[in-house]
């Protein structure tokens, strides 16, 4: 009986090879596949027609209104900057690089030409004026504000005084695709019905109706029901998003009024325990004490859920 005269040792590193290429090739076609898919569900476009909202572009005391919810309330700065002139958030193999770009006058800019109402897609639809959808616009967070809180902030981000800086385009990383596919990350564009009627908004005040519309910030890392979790899409070494229901053994059913207000002021836990930069507490240790008061009433009578349901 003939015998084989090839060493075992080369007979497997010839397996070893063969297997090696299998999987570079299967991976491949699965990378140019996850890479297809998502690009459509990135470059979809949407046609959104919004309905004109006032801006107050001669009124002072509007733009200040303005300045304040940009800056504080919705945290604009964290991803365009204190300037408002662009920077990246986010630059990662896996995730992909991601800038909030320059919406300033000056050289950069992707709004120098904005009309009003390309402000209004972008800022309540995420929609570019193009009509793609814009990645990471959290627009959601943004949806319930009424006309005059949105044309506040359009009129002062119209006279912010011009500042040259190019921000890169955003570029979507393979796991950042991956989890778009897998419907972990969701675009705002995605999210917001852009055919509804606008709601009644309630007027800023101290109550639990307005601290609705506030609590809509809140949304885009503790979840549409505030029970936190790890956030999609964020760098791994974020920490996840915490409970802020009613759960008293992991929310904030235990804290006084005080005590919610320390975090937003202090950036203190209840224990005394200092917040991960991640939650912006520095933007909001500037929160009037009726936009705190509004949030607190509505947060208190949420649902206790626990913690990681998001």
């Amino acid at each position: 009986m003939a015998s084989d005269s090839t060493p075992k040792p080369r007979r497997l590193w010839r397996w070893l090879v063969y297997l090696a290429l299998a999987l570079f090739f299967l991976g491949a076609a699965g990378t140019t596949t996850i890479y297809a898919l998502s690009s459509s569900r990135l470059n979809q476009h949407y046609d959104v027609n919004p309905r004109p909202v006032f801006i107050p572009d001669d009124d002072p005391r509007e733009i200040a209104r303005g300045k304040y919810l940009a800056r504080t309330l919705m945290g604009c700065v964290d991803c365009h900057g204190e300037n408002f002139a662009g920077r990246v958030v986010v630059d990662d193999p896996a995730i992909g690089l991601m800038a909030g770009p320059n919406l300033t006058r000056g050289k950069g800019s992707r709004t120098k030409d904005y009309t009003d109402i390309d402000w209004v897609r972008a800022i309540r639809h995420g929609v570019a004026r193009d009509g793609h959808a814009l990645v990471l616009m959290p627009a959601t967070d943004f949806n319930g504000f009424g006309d005059d809180d949105l044309g506040a902030v359009i009129a002062f981000l119209k006279q912010l005084p011009p500042v040259d800086n190019e921000t890169p385009p955003i570029s979507v990383g393979p796991l950042a695709r991956a989890l778009i596919l897998a419907g972990e990350i969701k675009l705002s564009a995605e999210l917001i019905d852009h055919e509804a009627e606008r709601p009644i908004t309630p007027p800023p005040g101290p109550t639990r109706e307005y601290g609705k519309v506030l609590a809509n910030v809140c949304s885009g890392c503790h979840g549409f029901t505030f029970s936190g979790g790890k956030i999609p899409g964020a760098p791994p070494e974020w920490p996840a998003a915490r409970n802020i229901t009613p759960d008293k053994a992991t929310g904030i059913g235990t804290y006084t009024f005080e005590d919610f207000k320390r975090v937003l002021r202090e950036g203190k836990r209840k224990n005394g325990d200092t917040l991960s930069e991640v939650m912006p507490y520095k933007l909001y240790k500037d929160m009037s004490e009726d936009d705190i008061t509004a949030l607190w009433l509505y947060l208190k009578t949420l649902e206790p859920k626990a913690a990681g349901g998001r």
